[in-house]
């Protein structure tokens, strides 16, 4: 049995994936614990599919490979939803930005894999006026594993993003961590 938690952010290019990773990661280490991420992606343009990867252990981690079989895979887009659940097993949780299950779903719900669905979209939409989830989708992340804490990932999004974003922007990320957290919901 491993001891590190892997997970594994699926998404698109230019949509906050590789800054989901590394809030994730920098929560861990700002814990005490040893962490790693890093992103998979080419050259190509903005709206390409694209992934991260996050390691959290209270050992050193001495693996350095992309994350093929995740505890957890997070889909910060519903469409790339065949894609995320690669190498996932009856014991990995699948975290989703989706408000609503369909049949593609319920496929998943067939492999016995814990299935949480959270409308970041929406939540993001609502506090930052553009479907940016990567922040929301930590949030519901946390929610699910407790891997971190929630006041820590406040900290390391204040911390990472605040001077590229500005105090007001941040403000409104941390509001929708905070919303995703409490709006996250398990429906398989």
């Amino acid at each position: 049995m491993r001891d590190y938690v892997e997970i594994r952010f699926h998404g698109r290019g230019g949509g906050g994936v590789w800054t989901a990773a590394q809030i994730v990661a920098l929560s861990a280490i700002k814990e005490g614990k040893y962490a790693q991420c890093f992103p998979l992606f080419g050259p190509e343009r903005a709206g390409a599919p694209i992934e991260a990867y996050a390691r959290i252990s209270g050992e050193p981690i001495r693996i350095h490979s992309m994350v093929e079989s995740p505890d957890v895979a997070v889909v910060l887009e519903r469409s790339l939803l065949p894609l995320s659940t690669k190498g996932l097993n009856k014991n990995s949780i699948l975290v989703i930005n989706s408000k609503t299950m369909n049949d593609e779903l319920k496929k998943v719900f067939s492999r016995g894999i814990k299935v949480f669905l959270v409308p970041a979209s929406d939540i993001a939409i609502k506090h930052l006026g553009r479907p940016i989830v990567n922040t929301a989708m930590v949030g519901a992340l946390v929610k699910v594993t407790r891997v971190v804490k929630l006041e820590t990932v406040k900290g390391v999004i204040l911390d990472l993003l605040g001077e590229k974003l500005g105090k007001n922007l941040v403000e409104k990320n941390i509001k929708a961590v905070e919303e995703a957290f409490n709006e996250v919901r398990e429906i398989a």
